[in-house]
């Protein structure tokens, strides 16, 4: 029976969420930082924040796709896909 269970793809997949997420704060924080500078004002910093929470709401969403029937119930997978 194949069971399309993720292996391999899990790790690398959690491995890179947490690497945009850690990118987005960190640019989010260096915006902050930098507000006043000429550069910043002239990019907007309120939108290059927005860019930054919906980079970390994305990389979030690959949390629940990363549930298969190898970690969890079959009843969770289908609630994790809803």
């Amino acid at each position: 029976e194949n069971r399309n269970q993720l292996g391999i793809v899990r790790p690398v997949g959690l491995t890179l969420m947490s690497l945009a997420i850690g990118l987005a704060l960190f640019f989010a924080g260096w915006t902050y930082k930098y507000r006043q500078r000429r550069v910043v004002r002239a990019s907007q910093p309120t939108f290059m924040a927005l860019i930054c929470a919906g980079i970390v709401i994305m990389a979030f969403s690959i949390l629940p796709l990363s549930i298969d029937d190898k970690i969890a119930s079959h009843d969770a997978c289908s609630k994790a896909c809803v």
